[in-house]
């Protein structure tokens, strides 16, 4: 390997390029900062591709060596890294064209605003959709407490649940919080502390509750969405799968920086897996901005 990349001979136009991106930049030397940040496997794309555009900025102007006699930019060689977090790919990307023609603090600017505006839609919708299917159970008179349930952690559903808590507030019948554990990584005992009175159960035990109809929506998010499917961590499949058995709902939400314009998914970490879209009983993908 140290021979290809080092090497003066001319191979097929941008194959070193490829090699890395299907390698996850592990071979590439590269800032401390930028190798702590990818080691990240508890927080979700929304929340990672925020700290992704700091280090883009505090490392702009560094060019990284992928091969004798080639470099990219910071920001290119992070995108590298999680591929199968698309909207961190879209930031990167979004924000080395911005440096290219701007400050990179005004780019840093520019590409968090249109992370955070993407991020705000798909709470808005969010809360709205998962408010109707709630208003709906709890007008069965029958309902004596109604449970909400995740997988893995998301900064983004834990803002669509708290909203959702705060608007039902004090009613007859209660709503609960339960989080699937999530594993490998046990992220969702993270989520669980992230929402007050959520309670993180194992991925078993949350399976069982899905099957006896104790659990009455399932919440997702996704790290990439394509036409035909999403991905998502590993386990999502699974419990999609349960779920369409039981015939409890599962909601994906996602912004639309998590968009991949492509019928086949980007490059897949060992963490992640594709889940048909089918499996998904909506899709809460906000509309196009009209500003674009």
């Amino acid at each position: 390997i140290d021979d290809f990349l080092e090497s003066d001979a001319q191979f097929v136009p941008m194959l070193k390029r490829a090699f890395h991106h299907a390698t996850f930049g592990c071979y590439i030397d590269l800032p401390k900062p930028i190798r702590e940040w990818e080691g990240d496997r508890v927080n979700g794309a929304a929340h990672l591709a925020r700290l992704a555009v700091s280090l883009a900025n505090s490392h702009q102007g560094t060019q990284i060596d992928i091969g004798k006699h080639d470099t990219i930019s910071a920001a290119l060689s992070i995108a590298m890294l999680r591929p199968s977090m698309v909207p961190i790919v879209n930031a990167m990307v979004k924000f080395d064209n911005h440096a290219r023609c701007e400050s990179a603090e005004a780019a840093r600017i520019s590409t968090l605003s249109s992370l955070d505006a993407a991020v705000k839609a798909s709470v808005d919708l969010a809360v709205r959709k998962v408010l109707k299917y709630i208003e709906k159970l709890m007008s069965d008179s029958s309902q004596r407490k109604i449970v909400l349930g995740t997988f893995s952690r998301s900064s983004t559903l834990k803002s669509i649940i708290r909203k959702v808590l705060d608007a039902v507030g004090q009613s007859p019948v209660p709503l609960t919080v339960l989080c699937s554990q999530s594993s490998p990584g046990e992220e969702g005992e993270l989520m669980a502390n992230d929402i007050a009175g959520a309670e993180c159960l194992s991925d078993i035990a949350f399976l069982e509750r899905i099957d006896s109809g104790k659990i009455h929506l399932v919440l997702i998010g996704a790290d990439c969405i394509t036409p035909r499917e999403i991905v998502n961590k590993v386990g999502t499949r699974h419990l999609a799968d349960a779920c369409r058995r039981a015939g409890v709902p599962v909601y994906c939400c996602a912004d639309r920086s998590k968009l991949w314009d492509d019928d086949y998914p980007t490059t897949l970490e060992s963490i992640f897996e594709i889940v048909p879209i089918e499996l998904v009983d909506q899709v809460l993908l906000p509309e196009r901005s009209k500003s674009g």
